[in-house]
């Protein structure tokens, strides 16, 4: 996990809404899914985002900033279920962006209920993720 610190410089950039989104949406993770790693991502794809991963190269979470408003989001279970997706869909979709990908302009229009059904399936993507790698061996 960041420190305190790594965490509070990596917020820094930050707008005061967005730096208060990614502050509930860091804590709905290390909370929902206290057993993935969180590392700020140094490689081209998505970079100076934060990772939450199983083991290096399986990212499972990202989050990061979009423009000086919004913070971005990715969600690979959502991504990887359409049983989360219809689930869910109707409160995520005013904030769909991609396939993976969300954006949240305000931590107070979060719809919390549907993140900690997604984030509450970790586990299950993550084993999922793991039988598909091992039938590939």
């Amino acid at each position: 996990m960041l420190s305190d610190s790594e965490f509070e410089n990596w917020l820094s950039t930050q707008k005061p809404l967005q730096a208060a989104t990614s502050e509930a949406l860091r804590s709905a993770l290390i909370h929902g899914a206290p057993n993935l790693t969180e590392a700020v991502n140094s490689g081209r794809w998505l970079n100076e985002y934060i990772f939450y991963t199983v083991e290096p190269g399986t990212m499972v979470y990202a989050l990061g900033t979009v423009g000086r408003e919004s913070v971005a989001f990715h969600a690979m279970p959502w991504y990887g279920s359409s049983e989360l997706r219809a689930r869910y869909g109707a409160a995520m979709e005013p904030f769909i962006a991609g396939k993976s990908c969300f954006h949240f302009s305000d931590p107070d229009n979060l719809p919390h209920a549907a993140l900690d059904g997604i984030i509450h399936a970790t586990d299950t993507f993550v084993a999922t993720v793991k039988e598909m790698t091992e039938r590939r061996r």
